[in-house]
């Protein structure tokens, strides 16, 4: 070698750049964006990265009715991550083997039937049966659609497609929970399925044969189920199908079980708990009402004998503490309404375990009174001495209590200003050696959705006791990555504002990259909380409720000094679109090398694959998102491979994971970048996202 060459170039080993690569997360934009590039760097890396990002595909799809009858059934149309994503998987085939979890969000454009006549319904078609007939590797399927329709509004072509995707891929999971009605034949079509997350199942099991499935052939391992929406027979359809001897769903080696419903009826429960109680070990109880209706005294509630299960580790029980103000002549009278002694019947059928359990105790708690708080003071008093007992079943028991005040008389919030930190104050008194969590936070907490919050949800944040005397407060405020904040009036917005300004807050927006934000339009109010992520924020999209305070519409945002926003979107009413424009305008132009980056992200004929060209391969608006559904992790680093050797890559899931949950938002991500949403929505969830925290205040009363 003459001395004028330069040296080899010094390589590593693929099996530690496999390594290195396995570290990054390809739900986080950075790291993200690091597998595109590593993509593009070698072959070698070419589809080991590939694999990674597009394990977990989200695809969404719009949704119109078919005429302007609400009882008209519902289509689907394609949007653009929709057809992106068809794109990328036509010209590169490839990339559909990678896929292992799919999820299909079907979004209504509008629920208003005034609105029907801005759209020409017959000129929709969707692409969903090609895309159904393309991807065949897939082990776990989610669909995703609004309760308020159900899978029997959907168009015929639509259900087809989902039997056809079902058919042809041999799936481990289903997960329905965000859609009811959901027809028992479905679950037919996956004889290797293990876990099962369903919304309801109301169809009668009466002349439903599976055609060659034979009966109690798919042991499930993970059953959630719900029944939760107005028209919900609870979980009747869903015993009676799991009851049936003809049924191929087996609960005989069920590990996880998850039951939610509005009321609690006892035969029905103990006859689904009756098919398990030998096997499970993680048990979630969640009854709003525990008695068999709403009316029906609290006295005739029944709980459930869990003295058969054997093998639980994990209890966790959803509970509900609620005043009721009703206004008379004579005055306003109080109600309590109390699931502590449900809960303490529970309790009390537990038989003695080999180890000590893992329990969690959730209340609900609306509107609490010191009233209340005194008359439920003696059966709180008997929990607690069940759960510190000196049995000592319990291995660190959690007692969490989550507070709403949304319809406390005004003559009562004006005589008692200080009245949600009295009962809380009181309950600590009434709570001793025990956990006490008012407000559970994760310091892996990235995104953050708050609600409609009330005055007295500022305080949260910083009240949160362990004990009387350990305070639970984050050690340093937990800087977030993606915010959604919802406010449907002026109060709300100022509340959120008050909220996220308080310098004992727990969370930091010093490193925000992702806003959204839904309100009234106050420009002072929006400033603020722009004011507080000007340096990082990325991506904003801001939608306008209504008009604010007046002089307001005249008032622009100044968005001069967001130098790193590559990303607005706007949803205003009209009269303040020009406002918003100007203000907009002040924005300044991104540096040459960022129009480069923006000018490829845009790039509507971008190939997914590094062999088309050479470009970057993850168009703007592909659905993707790298990580697992419902919070799965990859064991271990994906086995490289040719273009047809999918199954090597494929990582089995972490099925028995747990974590905190809540409603991720899109808004997280970059556009054409999806998180999973996790299971479903709400509380009580047997499969929860980790990072993720609701703050929700004011609802109608009962509802979740």
């Amino acid at each position: 070698m003459s001395s004028m060459e330069p040296p080899p170039a010094l390589k590593l080993p693929v099996e530690l750049l496999y390594r290195i690569v396995d570290y990054f997360d390809p739900d986080d934009p950075s790291d993200h964006q690091a597998l595109l590039q590593c993509a593009l760097v070698a072959k070698v890396l070419q589809h080991y990265c590939q694999r990674i990002l597009f394990d977990f595909v989200e695809i969404p799809y719009d949704i119109y009715p078919m005429g302007t009858d609400w009882f008209m059934p519902w289509t689907a149309t394609d949007t653009p991550e929709s057809l992106r994503f068809l794109c990328a998987i036509t010209e590169s085939p490839v990339l559909a083997t990678y896929i292992r979890a799919l999820k299909i969000r079907l979004d209504p454009v509008s629920l208003d039937m005034s609105n029907l006549y801005l759209y020409d319904i017959s000129a929709f078609e969707s692409n969903l049966p090609t895309i159904s007939s393309l991807i065949n590797t897939l082990d776990t399927f989610i669909l995703s659609c609004p309760r308020k329709l159900g899978w029997m509004k959907l168009h015929d072509p639509i259900q087809d497609s989902i039997f056809a995707l079902l058919r042809q891929n041999d799936l481990k999971e289903l997960n329905f929970i965000e859609i009811r009605d959901v027809p028992l034949r479905l679950f037919h079509l996956s004889p290797n399925l293990e876990r099962l997350y369903v919304s309801s199942v109301t169809n009668n099991t009466k002349g439903v044969q599976p055609t060659g499935v034979p009966p109690r052939s798919i042991p499930l391992v993970a059953l959630e189920a719900q029944a939760r929406h107005g028209h919900s027979l609870g979980l009747d359809g869903l015993e009676d199908y799991l009851t049936c001897p003809s049924m191929p769903i087996s609960l005989s080696e069920l590990k996880k079980l998850g039951l939610h419903a509005n009321y609690y009826k006892d035969n029905i429960v103990s006859s689904i708990l009756s098919l398990c109680a030998g096997s499970v070990a993680d048990l979630e109880l969640d009854f709003r009402y525990p008695t068999p209706g709403r009316h029906v005294p609290y006295s005739e509630a029944v709980s459930p004998d869990l003295s058969s299960f054997s093998k639980l580790r994990r209890l966790h029980l959803i509970a509900y503490l609620d005043t009721s103000y009703r206004e008379t002549a004579d005055g306003i009278t109080q109600r309590t309404i109390s699931h502590i002694p449900w809960i303490i019947g529970i309790l009390k059928t537990l038989p003695a375990l080999e180890k000590r359990l893992s329990l969690t105790l959730q209340f609900n708690c609306s509107n609490l009174s010191l009233q209340t708080v005194d008359e439920i003071g003696p059966s709180l008093g008997d929990l607690m001495g069940i759960v510190r007992g000196p049995e000592k079943k319990f291995w660190r028991p959690n007692v969490n209590f989550f507070f709403q005040d949304y319809g406390i008389p005004s003559s009562i919030a004006e005589s008692q200003p200080n009245l949600a930190e009295e009962v809380q104050n009181k309950l600590k008194e009434r709570i001793q050696d025990v956990p006490l969590n008012l407000f559970c936070l994760s310091q892996r907490l990235k995104t953050l959705c708050i609600a409609d919050l009330p005055h007295q949800a500022m305080q949260i944040g910083h009240m949160t006791t362990q004990s009387p005397e350990i305070p639970l407060q984050p050690p340093q405020s937990i800087p977030l990555q993606s915010l959604t904040a919802t406010a449907s009036e002026l109060k709300a917005l100022e509340s959120a504002v008050n909220f996220l300004q308080d310098p004992k807050a727990f969370v930091d927006l010093s490193k925000l990259q992702h806003l959204n934000i839904e309100s009234p339009y106050d420009p002072q109010r929006l400033t603020a909380i722009l004011r507080l992520c000007c340096n990082t924020l990325t991506h904003l999209s801001l939608s306008i409720l209504s008009e604010g305070p007046p002089g307001s519409v005249d008032t622009p945002i100044n968005l001069s000094q967001y130098i790193n926003i590559t990303d607005m979107q706007f949803n205003v009413i009209l009269g303040l679109l020009i406002t918003l424009a100007i203000g907009a305008l002040a924005a300044p132009s991104p540096a040459p090398e960022d129009q480069t980056q923006v000018a490829q992200l845009e790039d509507q004929n971008t190939s997914l694959d590094a062999k088309h060209g050479g470009k970057k391969w993850a168009g703007k608006g592909v659905a993707v998102a790298g990580g697992r559904a419902g919070g799965r992790k990859r064991k271990g680093p994906a086995k490289p491979g040719n273009d047809s050797d999918s199954d090597s890559s494929d990582s089995d899931s972490d099925s028995d994971s747990d974590s905190s949950d809540s409603d991720s938002d899109d808004e997280k991500k970059p556009k054409g970048v999806k998180k999973a949403k996790g299971m479903r929505k709400g509380k009580g969830n047997l499969k929860k996202k980790v990072g993720v925290a609701v703050v929700k205040g004011a609802g109608p009363a009962g509802k979740n």
